[in-house]
């Protein structure tokens, strides 16, 4: 079994899935167009859902596409074993959606080719998470932010580890071991490089055919290089010199593969190849496992944290920056003084006792200074009788609390669509300080401490400490709920981006689309479907099996 990725994410998804359901190909040593047969197959999903899911992304790369391609050999043991091809199927896509624990989050669309009288799976990906609607390659080139060609490291390592560990669980070939022989692809010289380039390029590209076992002696090398257009100069015990035609001076070969005892050495290299990978077979499976780990932690450590990915689409629509901006001068008109104000008075007006309440027997009133850190009265304003000394005091501070909760229960259905429910982070941060504000004017009308209770009567240094402590609080209080009120309307509109193309999967549901399923009949219709519109545009824009080739999408 062989897992490739196509270098196709860009433009609309369309290309990619006229390519999987076309029901011709073309043959490129032919040259020409040729019918699919048997004509492709819906494996699973449905191409108008995966289409609309890749379209409507914002992202510049769309899409991931592949294809799982197997052996003449392999495809018949499929065939032969039923639920075998799902089984390997539903390995893939653990793998391709590590990390992604719902099913109704890995949308994909795969096609089943069998023309060239072996199997093989395309796959087409959106590369968006539904969950979290941020972006979402399953098969990025490496983990550590490296881009460009030659960076493609750990996907090379990840895939050999899958494809190895799948072979092995379902005695498949793996591609890896070096008693199958596969077909490499002849490289192209780069001859304005220079002999130093070329030598490296060449060497390279011998070991690559002794390992693939396309060559076994020193005549093997000679023809590759002929074939390749290279005449040869001069052949020793232990060398070769070869010569292009733009080359001005010969390349000499030097070493066991290039002498008079190649078939020997060849021979032995493969065979420690062979005894190489033998060790490691049994390691594939437990290698596999830490790369499922590795994947899946990577993705949860990336979508997994909702409040990151709220400030990513926020940041990714600059007019929610107005919005929030309207919404964060509400909540602080909220928290202004008229409004704790107002609640005090309240209070007090409905409780006239607390203008009149008699001296404690003990102390209270002290001079010294507040408490050294303030923690407002949402914590400790609630007294049981006897903690001031003073069963009036004490029954009224009970009362103030248990007239500020239900105070509050009035004020908050006028603020929860900001704040959130009642013992979120941000309602609870508001209304911590809104009682600690409004006891400090209950305490300037009565003259009593009903921030710290148990100090007595309010003196002017408990005013002065509490409106520093107080100043400090609100500060904190707006930082924190203009960060929640951030985080709400961001995700607001990563629901807002995630649902829509899901409504999309809904509407092609009412019109008997499959969705995510895997009926036969129903995938059968969407391949139909698809073919039949693909016919209507190729009209519609005079396109026919005439036109150039390359703007068709190919993996």
């Amino acid at each position: 079994m062989i897992h490739g990725v196509s270098k196709h994410s860009t433009g609309g998804a369309a290309g990619a899935i006229d390519y999987f359901l076309d029901a011709k190909h073309f043959d490129v040593e032919a040259q020409e167009w040729k019918p699919r047969e048997p004509a492709p197959v819906i494996v699973e999903g449905d191409p108008k859902v995966i289409e609309a899911l890749c379209d409507s992304q914002t992202f510049k790369h769309k899409y991931t596409s592949g294809v799982l391609s197997f052996t003449a050999e392999e495809t018949a043991k499929i065939d032969s074993t039923p639920g075998l091809k799902q089984q390997i199927l539903d390995d893939f896509k653990k793998h391709a959606f590590a990390g992604i624990k719902s099913d109704d989050a890995k949308p994909i669309l795969v096609v089943e080719h069998k023309h060239l009288n072996r199997l093989e799976l395309h796959y087409l990906i959106p590369r968006v998470n539904v969950e979290s609607g941020l972006y979402f390659n399953p098969f990025p080139p490496n983990y550590n932010g490296m881009k460009g060609k030659g960076c493609n490291g750990k996907f090379i390592e990840h895939n050999d580890i899958f494809v190895g560990a799948m072979c092995e669980r379902y005695g498949l070939q793996n591609p890896l071991d070096p008693s199958i022989k596969r077909e490499v692809k002849t490289p192209k010289f780069e001859m304005e490089k220079g002999n130093a380039a070329i030598r490296k390029q060449v060497a390279s590209a011998v070991n690559e055919l002794i390992d693939s076992k396309s060559i076994s002696s020193r005549d093997d090398i000679i023809k590759f290089l002929e074939n390749s257009g290279a005449t040869i100069t001069r052949k020793t015990d232990n060398s070769l010199s070869f010569k292009f035609e733009e080359m001005k001076k010969a390349i000499k070969l030097e070493g066991d593969y290039y002498g008079t005892k190649s078939y020997d050495q060849i021979a032995e290299r493969q065979s420690e190849n062979a005894a190489r990978f033998e060790a490691r077979r049994a390691e594939f499976e437990s290698e596999y496992g830490a790369v499922f780990e590795e994947r899946a932690g990577e993705v949860e450590s990336r979508h997994g944290k909702r409040a990151e990915a709220a400030e990513a689409a926020r940041d990714r629509d600059p007019g929610v920056e107005a919005d929030l901006r309207d919404t964060v001068a509400v909540l602080e008109t909220k928290l202004d003084l008229h409004d704790s104000r107002d609640a005090a008075c309240e209070f007090v007006k409905s409780h006239p006792s607390a203008l009149s309440v008699p001296a404690p027997g003990g102390g209270g009133g002290g001079s010294s200074s507040p408490g050294g850190s303030f923690a407002g009265t949402a914590e400790h304003s609630e007294t049981s009788a006897g903690t001031t000394g003073n069963p009036v005091l004490d029954e009224l501070i009970s009362a103030f609390h248990s007239f500020m909760k239900a105070w509050y229960k009035r004020q908050a259905a006028s603020i929860a669509t900001i704040t959130g429910p009642p013992k979120s982070k941000g309602s609870e941060s508001f209304f911590k300080t809104l009682s600690s504000l409004a006891a400090l004017h209950v305490s300037k009308l009565t003259g009593q401490n009903f921030v710290e209770p148990g100090r007595g009567r309010l003196t002017l240094n408990d005013t002065r400490f509490y409106n520093r402590a107080l100043r400090d609080e609100l500060r904190e209080t707006k930082k924190t709920l203009r960060t929640v009120v951030a985080e709400k309307k961001a995700l607001e509109q990563l629901e807002t981006r995630v649902t829509q193309p899901m409504s999309i999967s809904e509407t092609m549901s009412k019109l008997k689309s499959p969705g995510l399923a895997t009926r036969q009949d129903a995938l059968k219709e969407a391949a139909e479907r698809w073919n039949a519109e693909k016919k209507e545009r190729d009209r519609q824009h005079g396109r026919g099996r005439g036109r150039d080739r390359s703007n068709d999408y190919e993996p």
